[in-house]
């Protein structure tokens, strides 16, 4: 009778351009409501019919009010996701839910049901390293990171990652913590073999690809044209979502990155990829008018354009002229 119900709910809901990915996100994000009122609960707090910020903000208090510190993911989370529960709840017969994105929202949920109720209150070892490579001076920062096996590497990842979602923004020195951060995850990738980037790279999108796809993208950037890098984007069913991000560029710098990593996974884009690809340069200013894309995008149009209808590439050509 389950399996009954549940087939029929998803035959109607197909009807509503839902797939089992709005599915599975929906049901993630409701599982993190519980476990945050749950946890809330158990600490003797109360959460009412707040809203999921408020209730997770009660949390975060009430641990402080404990003398604890709240677990990093809880804050990172409570300050990620209302943009995500928007999109998936009310505007999500607009936007297609990829598998990339379900990933990283079921490993958010995993990540922080068992921090909650496994973990917690327990501050792992983990975030006192990823602490010590902030402190580090650039002379000793290769040395330090050399001495992570790919176990800790990723965890040290994830941490700093954490740390990241949870710089104030108008916090003294914001740009710079930022920037450090940056620079040692890119670190500690560039220096891993590379069968072990892309396992860190397939655990960085997993995890964090809804909450922030910069910090991936910009790191696919610069090891995009590994094999071993390809290969995992390709398995993972990862290349849909590499595509959305170039298309949804916000910036003239984002694009440019997102560019820069168009340009180096070309040989693994279908047709259909390479058309979205050239119908995001027409279409986002964000792209067309990105200095920092140009040359990249050149590039690409010059390498993978005659894959196209004749008529999107001479219109695409008009923009980005061939180089001399």
């Amino acid at each position: 009778m389950e399996d009954t119900n549940f087939s029929r709910l998803m035959k109607a809901i197909s009807l509503l351009g839902l797939d089992h990915n709005w599915v599975a996100g929906v049901i993630a994000l409701c599982a993190q409501e519980i476990a945050i009122r749950k946890k809330l609960e158990s600490l003797g707090g109360t959460a009412g019919d707040q809203d999921f910020q408020k209730v997770a903000e009660s949390l975060v208090d009430h641990i402080k009010q404990m003398g604890e510190k709240p677990p990093d993911i809880l804050l990172s989370l409570a300050r990620a996701y209302p943009s995500i529960r928007g999109k998936l709840v009310h505007q999500a017969y607009k936007a297609r839910l990829y598998d990339a994105e379900v990933r990283s929202i079921v490993e958010n949920t995993v990540g922080l049901i068992e921090t909650l109720f496994i973990e917690m209150p327990k501050k792992t070892d983990i975030y006192q390293v990823a602490e010590t490579l902030l402190k580090s001076g650039d002379g000793e920062l290769t040395s330090k990171i050399l001495k992570l096996d790919i176990t800790q590497r990723e965890k040290v990842v994830f941490a700093l990652i954490e740390r990241y979602l949870l710089v104030d923004w108008n916090q003294s020195g914001y740009y710079e913590i930022n920037k450090k951060i940056r620079q040692i995850i890119k670190s500690i990738i560039k220096s891993s073999k590379p069968e072990d980037i892309a396992s860190l790279l397939d655990a960085m999108i997993r995890r964090f690809g809804t909450v922030t796809p910069d910090i991936i993208m910009e790191i696919l950037g610069e090891v995009g044209t590994l094999s071993s890098v390809l290969s995992m984007l390709q398995e993972n069913n990862y290349v849909d979502w590499v595509v959305s991000q170039f298309v949804s560029s916000v910036n003239f710098d984002r694009a440019g990155v997102n560019a820069r990593v168009i340009a180096e996974i070309g040989p693994i884009l279908s047709d259909s990829q390479i058309e979205q690809v050239l119908q995001a340069i027409l279409e986002n200013d964000q792209i067309r008018y990105s200095w920092s894309a140009q040359p990249h995008l050149t590039n690409f149009i010059a390498m993978y354009g005659r894959r196209v209808k004749p008529d999107l590439l001479k219109r695409v050509r008009e923009e980005f002229p061939p180089n001399d």
